[in-house]
């Protein structure tokens, strides 16, 4: 999964720099959910004309994955 592979990249290099304590640990599939509808929203227009691609964004909101579990 591309997206649960992005976020453990992030968080790698993030916790070099900083630590995350385990309550904010279980807040990132809040944060990166809220980021993929945000995203879904602003980009409508674009969106509208790939109805395949606006498809699979759809689903993939529709269907959330847990992104970073403890």
């Amino acid at each position: 999964n591309a997206i649960k592979r992005a976020v453990t990249n992030f968080m790698t290099g993030y916790e070099q720099e900083n630590h995350l304590d385990d309550f904010w640990l279980t807040q990132i599939d809040t944060f990166v959910n809220y980021r993929r509808l945000l995203l879904f929203t602003v980009m409508q227009d674009w969106l509208d004309t790939n109805v395949e691609l606006k498809q699979k964004f759809r689903c993939s909101i529709e269907n959330e994955p847990a992104i970073y579990e403890i």
